[in-house]
């Protein structure tokens, strides 16, 4: 769960960073990483999961908040 929380934290973080930057392609530069961790985060949810830690329809729900956000 801690490594779903970094995932999370680094999405956001560079969501925030690529708003403060000065030009079109910083900011997409910095999506396309947003990008890459909230992947991240869907591939742990799976992983959780299918080691029993969280049940199927909790997954499905998160993946969905997560592919919003995405």
């Amino acid at each position: 769960m801690d490594q779903i929380r970094r995932a999370v934290v680094s999405g956001f973080s560079n969501i925030a960073e690529g708003c403060k930057r000065d030009s079109d392609k910083e900011l997409v530069h910095f999506f396309y990483i947003s990008m890459g961790s909230l992947g991240e985060v869907e591939v742990q949810l799976l992983f959780a999961e299918r080691v029993g830690y969280l049940n199927k329809e909790d997954t499905d729900r998160l993946i969905c908040e997560v592919r919003e956000i995405s």
